[in-house]
């Protein structure tokens, strides 16, 4: 919080021992906040846009990155023949695997390469709100682009930094989340070696009942 008051040094992600310990405590109250007071829209959006990119293929290999209680694995699951998660918080996780909907789940970061599948072993990737903790995004997106196949969805939203100038990339909030500017986070995907499908604005939900302006992002691995 130091750093998003400019009173320290900006990370490049939030630490895992402030999230683990964090979704922890907030693990049992995380869902009726988000869904019953936040208005949450980010896994049924995550669900829409998968389906359009695969073409409503109901037979993929997906993973979740930072599924948080399984609230995007609800929403997926129809289309997936094998569903895995990861997540920084064993609580998290425990409420997510109560759900009966993931072949496995991990305690695992995106870019925890040896505790990551193997290289393309899956169809897409999706990250409903994982990346309002990272800051520039091009470790995670590397890390994605190898476990998926060729021609691999990834589906994943941030919260946009709006009204910049040519050249903005990310800011660390005041709230200790990060925003991404839209072109800045095409340029880091296409470096990274995918094609841009969608890159648009949407809300992915309200806090104190005002709409948090946010990007969502569509991306096909490039070979």
């Amino acid at each position: 919080m130091l750093a998003a008051l400019a009173a320290a040094p900006v990370p490049a992600r939030a630490p895992a021992d402030y999230i683990a310990p964090f979704f922890d405590w907030y693990a049992d109250t995380f869902e009726e906040v988000l869904v019953d007071h936040l208005d949450y829209r980010a896994p049924e959006m995550v669900a829409a846009a998968l389906t359009r990119a695969t073409d409503g293929n109901d037979a993929l290999a997906v993973i979740d990155l930072g599924c948080g209680t399984g609230l995007a694995g609800i929403a997926v699951r129809e289309r997936c023949a094998r569903l895995v998660g990861i997540d920084l918080s064993p609580q998290m996780l425990d409420k997510a695997r109560a759900r009966g909907l993931y072949e496995a789940l991990q305690v695992a970061a995106i870019t925890d390469v040896p505790a990551l599948p193997r290289d393309g072993d899956y169809d897409a990737a999706i990250a409903a709100d994982v990346f309002v903790y990272v800051s520039d995004l091009a470790l995670e997106l590397a890390a994605v682009r190898r476990v998926l196949r060729p021609g691999g969805v990834f589906v994943f939203a941030t919260e946009r930094w709006e009204n910049v100038s040519a050249g903005a990339t990310w800011r660390l909030w005041r709230n200790g989340r990060y925003l991404h500017a839209r072109a800045h986070v095409r340029t880091v995907a296409e470096a990274a070696g995918f094609v841009v499908l969608e890159a648009g604005p949407t809300t992915l939900r309200t806090e104190y009942s005002v709409p948090v302006a946010s990007n969502l992002f569509v991306l096909r691995r490039h070979d």
